[in-house]
């Protein structure tokens, strides 16, 4: 039995770990109590990684599938080599817009991965085709940017920020998403707002259809009905300016079309908003004069808005807030953190003005928009794939993802991967996207591979790094997944390009990055020790000395300077199509014919789809469970236990009835993601099958309605 330390893949927190291993095998994790941010703390997901590990699903080889749908096993070479020459072909023919990539959840805790990815697509192949998870699930905030712009220092963080409003995110589960409860630890989320509290530092509204486990730690809670943030948002903006309470200054200085913002929400008062939202007005004003009232306060957004109706309108106007009331580090406020490997976070008063990129990049095939922050809408995939266009998708490589499971109508998802000519996917354990897969790449799971906090860097109070060896040996034949982009790569006689990992920065826009040796395959280690010198201020050699991490503890705060010129940027708080969809969502009729609005929540056990098969969760969880109030349980005559099918007007679902007065009357909630299976019954199925990929479609990003659906509640019968 040996002990050893590394730090768990599952979230940017990155929570310090030891483990126990016998005969190549982890049979003990817990957390690090030397870890100098965790200290100790370790959620149920980074302790449910074991399962991760050693079983659930796992895929120990590299697979073919033949004609008649059979799989066998394949020398990873061949493989290769076959890709290679069928991507080749596809090029040669149809151009390089043949070839698209999708990554998952998986390649952003994988920071080696994610910097070659987009490299590889972008630069290697010279495809436009870019789709991720985020774009399914968040993708609202890169919409917002791209037409609101953005304040470069951030926003107020730990005890700094004075008042805090979270909207549709829960931290206490999720861990992401609070500036209440950001790490260093120091035991776990929930003891931060606690601390804060007590300490009279920190005030925590939070704005969300369910009491939440946040919500319960909250000063206000504002329980709205789903998917009616944005005229809560305009009548707090209607307030602030009704009682003089905006930043005045702010506003002069670093945006426009502030007049318009004002005559947009001008009618919009809390008793207008609050009978919309189905809350008392008098909630609205004080949530309003909390946080306008305060020193420094700064509203975050989680899912929950960004995928409910008007995600756009909603995520804009939850950031217009900010705007308005300087929600912003400034002047004289300490930085704490300005990364130790990536993090460039600006020291300077500057606005990062709107670009609006989506009208002038490459244009999608299926849909009247361009791309996103490098990306295209993943709910256009299908559409890409299916278009009669000669540039439609032929060749789809997927990397530690599951679109096919992730999208709405998986049904027609399904039918539009089958005219892929090509579908390769690379992933740790099988998913609905590897069992239609051409080929299967089976690759290192996290504790079997040479890692660094690539990815979290700007997420700790204070600059740390850690670097990982492999905690356990792995099968013969499993590889890290950007050796597949190396030799493909290779065969196809193209350079490959090493450049930082950045969730959300356009391949493009990264600097010129590091050419790899095309002749001689580089190491893992050898890779992180060059992705340390692209820009960080810790060299490789002090990173590995310490197994708990690196943390600059001596690290000096530094103070943001006012801006010393006026440059002309500034964040257009009210752009024209802002009015417009305001306009649309503020009169947009009701949908009498469903009962109720259906919410996702987070489940604790589970990171989206990982998970969900270990035998934990389904000991825990045998049936998708739904929640619903007791008071609606007893409206329909149902009885806590049984099984009901909720039905939308795509779709239907089994779920086990489960009460819970945490809900708000009219809304059900259950979990995004189902116990995945290949099966198709309805017992089997998650809130996917209930979405829409035609229907209801965001503008811009063509996001899907995934939360806030309208469904009625059946007893089966």
């Amino acid at each position: 039995m040996k002990k050893v330390k590394s730090y768990c893949r599952n979230c940017m927190a990155a929570c310090g770990l030891e483990l126990e291993v016998e005969h190549n095998r982890i049979v003990k994790v817990r957390g690090d109590s030397e870890h100098p941010t965790s200290q100790g703390y370790l959620c149920i997901k980074g302790r449910a990684s074991i399962d991760h590990q050693n079983g659930e699903d796992r895929l120990r080889c590299t697979t073919q599938r033949s004609a008649d749908g059979s799989c066998q096993s394949m020398e990873l070479d061949k493989v290769y080599d076959q890709i290679a020459e069928k991507l080749s072909a596809l090029i040669e023919r149809y151009g390089p817009r043949s070839i698209g990539l999708y990554y998952g959840t998986g390649t952003n805790q994988n920071p080696i991965n994610h910097a070659l990815v987009k490299s590889w697509l972008n630069t290697t192949i010279g495809s436009p085709n870019l789709f991720s998870s985020i774009t399914i699930d968040q993708s609202a905030k890169w919409v917002t940017a791209g037409r609101l712009g953005y304040f470069a220092t951030g926003k107020h963080t730990g005890k700094s920020c004075e008042v805090a409003l979270l909207v549709g995110t829960n931290p206490v589960v999720s861990h992401m998403g609070a500036p209440a409860c950001p790490f260093p630890a120091k035991r776990n989320p929930l003891s931060h707002i606690r601390e804060y509290r007590k300490e009279g530092v920190t005030k925590l509204i939070v704005i969300d259809p369910r009491l939440t486990e946040t919500a319960q730690n909250a000063d206000l809670h504002l329980q709205i009905k789903p998917g009616e943030d944005a005229v809560v948002f305009a009548a707090m903006i209607h307030e602030i300016f009704r009682n003089g309470w905006e930043d005045r200054h702010f506003l002069d200085r670093f945006a426009v079309s502030v007049d318009r913002l004002k005559d947009m929400v001008s009618g919009i008062t809390p008793a207008i908003a609050a009978n919309r939202a189905g809350i008392e007005p008098g909630l609205i004003e004080q949530a309003t004069k909390m946080f306008a009232k305060a020193r420094s306060a700064s509203a975050f957004s989680g899912t929950g808005p960004n995928m409910s109706p008007y995600s756009n309108l909603a995520e804009h106007l939850i950031e217009t807030l900010n705007v308005v009331c300087g929600g912003y580090r400034r002047t004289g406020d300490k930085i704490t953190n300005t990364g130790m490997l990536f993090g460039a976070a600006a020291t300077e008063e500057k606005v990062i003005p709107p670009t609006r990129a989506w009208e002038k990049t490459a244009q999608c095939l299926s849909g009247n928009t361009g791309k996103i922050n490098g990306e295209f809408p993943t709910a256009l995939l299908p559409g890409e794939i299916t278009s009669d266009s000669k540039e439609r998708i032929r060749a789809l490589i997927v990397v530690g993802g599951n679109p096919v499971g992730a999208l709405g109508q998986p049904g027609s998802t399904l039918e539009a991967f089958k005219n892929l000519e090509v579908l390769v996917s690379l992933d740790i354990r099988e998913t609905e996207t590897t069992a239609i897969s051409d080929y299967v790449i089976a690759t290192k799971a996290p504790y079997e591979r040479y890692d660094f906090t690539g990815l979290g860097d700007m997420h700790s109070l204070q600059p740390f790094a850690q670097y990982t060896q492999p905690i356990v040996e792995p099968s013969s034949g499993l590889i890290d997944d950007w050796e597949f982009f190396w030799e493909i790569s290779r065969r196809m006689k193209r350079q490959l390009v090493l450049k930082r990992p950045a969730i959300g920065l356009p391949d493009e826009l990264q600097p010129d990055g590091i050419k790899l040796d095309m002749v001689n395959k580089p190491s893992t280690i050898e890779i992180i020790a060059k992705l340390c010198e692209l820009g960080g201020r810790v060299h490789f050699d002090d990173l590995k000395k310490h197994s708990s991490g690196l943390y600059d503890d001596k690290f000096e705060p530094v103070t943001i300077k006012a801006a010393v010129q006026d440059d002309g940027c500034r964040m257009d708080v009210c752009p024209e199509d802002i009015c417009t969809e305001f306009r649309n969502y503020f009169y947009e009729k009701t949908e009498p014919d469903y009962q109720y609005l259906l919410v996702c929540r987070r489940r604790i056990e589970t990171m989206n789809s990982a998970y969900v098969n270990a035998q934990k969760t389904r000991t825990r969880f045998p049936q998708q469970p739904v929640h619903m109030h007791p008071a609606d349980i007893k409206r329909e005559d149902l009885t806590i236990g049984e099984l009901v099918e909720i039905r939308s007007e795509v779709g239907n679902i089994v779920a086990q009835l489960h009460g819970d007065d945490s809900l708000k009357r009219g809304v059900i909630s259950t979990f995004h993601m189902a116990n995945i299976t290949q099966s198709q019954t309805a017992a089997e199925r998650g809130v996917n099958h209930l979405v829409s990929l035609e229907e209801v479609l965001e503008p811009i990003n063509f996001m899907p309605r995934q939360s806030s659906i309208p469904v009625n509640v059946y007893r089966i019968l």
